[in-house]
């Protein structure tokens, strides 16, 4: 025989299971640490048509004056865009420098890592020239870890520069668009 019970009743029960599950979690850290997350979206985007050039692709700002001997993981992703306009002579390359750079407390820069992005064409087509126009596109990441780092305000950037816009006979076909720069931190006690 089954019997009629009321949605409050029902609820209750629900709620009873729900504390029951919970009750038997277990904190797998013996003592919670203080975590910040701080993050920015997309900022601006730049095409380097030669070598020497540089701009600010992505910043975040994050306060670790809270936290005792703060460890920060820092990710950085972006868009590179490589161009190569129709008549453009084999080979080619792009060589880009990106620097993660932090700034504590209004005091000097320190560039804590550097990664390059490179892409080189050495394809031959029929009569070494580009018969059509080439855009490849490619997502561009990494990942910084620092620990015992000193507690304050410090300020990281990425920092993007050319340093090869090339081609073979020297002419400006050739072009490298980074956008899209996204940055975020995360920083907890040690």
């Amino acid at each position: 025989m089954s019997t009629l019970i009321s949605r409050d009743d029902y609820d209750r029960k629900e709620e009873v299971k729900e504390y029951r599950y919970y009750e038997k979690c277990e904190p797998k850290h013996p003592l919670p640490k203080k975590i910040l997350l701080e993050c920015e979206g997309p900022s601006s985007f730049m095409t380097f048509t030669s070598e020497g050039h540089g701009f600010i692709a992505s910043s975040v700002e994050i306060d670790t004056t809270c936290l005792s001997r703060p460890k920060t993981k820092l990710e950085f992703s972006s868009v590179v865009s490589f161009n190569g306009i129709e008549g453009t002579e084999f080979p080619f390359e792009v060589r880009l420098r990106f620097e993660l750079v932090k700034v504590c407390d209004n005091k000097e820069e320190i560039i804590c890592d550097t990664q390059i992005y490179e892409r080189i064409i050495n394809v031959r087509f029929d009569n070494t020239v580009l018969n059509a126009p080439l855009i490849l596109t490619d997502t561009f990441s990494f990942i910084f870890c620092e620990c015992n780092t000193s507690p304050g305000c410090c300020q990281y950037f990425v920092r993007v520069i050319s340093e090869l816009i090339s081609t073979d006979s020297g002419s400006n076909n050739v072009t490298a668009t980074v956008s899209n720069g996204r940055i975020s931190i995360l920083a907890s006690e040690c």
